[in-house]
């Protein structure tokens, strides 16, 4: 079926991950309508899903990022403290080392929340569903753009329930991430191959969630270690809601931090400084190790 807008009134926006949600709340005083468009069936409770490939590792929000997230949704930040996501002071909460070593100890008047990827999403998703002009449709997958006469986008092809669909829109806003076919839908309608910059990375992430002995809080919150070449290694552990500690490392090359957890702990022990590895040794695992490789 076809909408058949007028300028102005309706967008659409594929993928409802951070982006696609906030580019919702960044849109909904200017157009009539908006549509958002999710592959994945998105869960009515915090959880981890397939379409965020690195929702089971740390993920750490910046202080211009929490008051742009604030701006577009006014009040975000509150959910997820009343959830169990855990303040950090910027760089009070947080043991920082690099190369020169651990970094003086200052409160930069910066609050920020240290919570995992699930609940983050989860509460911008409800305050989203609160607009009352953004519709969010899950299961629902994107086959293709709609060109008009003037070889400009006016839509989007979808299957949703084995039905093929034809969402027109006066603005269609890729939020798809990494799992975007735009560089190959832009050479199939004519618009010639996107300039492509490829670099190799060769980085993992291991992570897990741990509980940890409730005196850990009282030598300081977040620990965020740098590698220190030559070495490769680097870790970031940090409490977050659900009472629990989780645990990211960092490796490069064929430096990789195991799945097993006793693997993990001996990894973590060659980190340039100990600190991260006595508290691991203290706590518990809860779940198990997950990893994401960039090439």
């Amino acid at each position: 079926m076809s909408n058949n807008p007028s300028n102005g009134k309706y967008a659409v926006i594929i993928g409802a991950g951070m982006g696609g949600l906030l580019a919702a709340a960044a849109l909904s005083d200017t157009f009539e309508q908006i549509t958002i468009v999710e592959k994945d069936v998105l869960p009515e409770s915090p959880q981890f899903r397939k379409g965020v490939a690195q929702g089971a590792h740390v993920h750490a929000l910046l202080g211009y990022g929490v008051e742009a997230m604030n701006e577009l949704l006014p009040g975000l930040m509150s959910d997820p403290y009343a959830a169990g996501a855990v303040k950090i002071r910027r760089n009070f909460d947080i043991w920082f080392h690099d190369a020169i070593g651990p970094t003086p100890i200052r409160d930069v008047d910066i609050l920020t929340p240290s919570v995992t990827r699930p609940l983050l999403e989860h509460v911008t998703r409800q305050r989203v569903a609160t607009l009352t002009n953004v519709n969010l449709r899950d299961s629902t997958k994107v086959l293709n753009y709609e060109l008009n006469n003037s070889m400009k986008v006016s839509g989007i092809h979808v299957m949703s329930n084995n039905k093929a669909e034809l969402i027109s829109a006066d603005l269609v806003v890729e939020c798809s991430g990494r799992g975007s076919k735009l560089a190959r839908w832009l050479p199939a309608h004519g618009f010639g191959e996107a300039p492509c910059q490829q670099l190799e990375i060769s980085m993992c992430y291991t992570s897990g969630f741990f509980s940890m002995p409730k005196d850990v809080n009282e030598n300081g919150k977040a620990c965020l270690m740098l590698a220190v070449p030559p070495g490769y290694r680097a870790a970031y552990l940090t409490p977050v809601d659900g009472d629990l500690w989780l645990a990211t490392m960092y490796g490069r090359a064929d430096d990789i931090a195991p799945r097993d957890h006793a693997g993990f702990l001996a990894w973590a022990a060659g980190l340039p400084h100990p600190i991260i590895h006595e508290r691991l040794i203290r706590g518990e695992p809860t779940t198990d190790l997950k990893t994401y490789k960039i090439p």
